[in-house]
């Protein structure tokens, strides 16, 4: 898990959520209107916050989070995207060619376990976002692997992610662009090399839940 974004998402987690219990229902008659009051009074909210990098990261996070409403519920206005010429319903960037991008990757890296490679491309071919995508990250991108604890059958470890997530989609260079560097902790499972059919419905349930997948950082190999 990246640590500056879980940081962020403890400072945003209550504010949507007092934001989301003053929103009046009954008064909207459709999605679009709900979300353009939801991101007005978060906007409100954000006016007495003095850290303007947690301001960006909101406000970029509730539009990609309006924009993932507008393409999954079909919300507003259509248009045809001027590179894919595929119909979407996003403002700021196309799912079709977020999905492209990343299918077209998909002969450059394994995990080495054919199970977890079609897990991953599956959830990939479904991706709507680009700050929301789960991937798998070699253990060699990890720098400084530190051991925090240990217990149970896992350990848990801090380390430098070389490049980072996966954080927005480049309209121009028509490619998906990383936030950089990033601290991030990791959970190495014991016996993960052969992970089992529960853990594989486990992890389904909570990609098709979107828990924040595109954070789970999967790897299993020895630390």
């Amino acid at each position: 898990m990246d640590i500056k974004i879980k940081e962020r998402y403890d400072f945003m987690n209550p504010l949507l959520n007092r934001t989301a219990l003053c929103i009046p229902h009954k008064e909207f008659k459709d999605q679009d209107s709900l979300i353009k009051f939801f991101k007005s009074n978060v906007d409100k909210k954000l006016i007495k916050q003095s850290d303007q990098s947690q301001k960006i990261f909101l406000k970029t996070w509730i539009d990609n989070w309006a924009e993932e409403n507008h393409i999954s519920k079909k919300i507003g206005e259509a248009r045809v995207c001027e590179t894919c010429q595929v119909l979407t319903f996003a403002k700021k960037f196309c799912e079709s060619c977020i999905q492209g991008y990343l299918a077209k990757n998909f002969p450059n890296w394994s995990s080495g376990i054919n199970e977890i490679d079609d897990l991953i491309r599956k959830c990939q071919e479904k991706t709507i976002r680009p700050d929301y995508i789960v991937e798998w990250i070699p253990y060699a991108n990890f720098f400084e692997p530190t051991l925090k604890a240990r217990g149970g059958c896992a350990s848990i470890y801090s380390a430098i992610w070389f490049g980072g997530r996966y954080d927005s989609w480049n309209a121009d260079k028509k490619q998906l662009e990383r936030t950089g560097d990033r601290k991030v902790i990791l959970k190495h499972l014991e016996n993960s090399s052969n992970p089992n059919k529960k853990w594989f419905s486990e992890v389904c349930y909570f990609t098709n839940q979107c828990v924040f997948l595109q954070q789970l950082l999967l790897h299993y190999k020895s630390l």
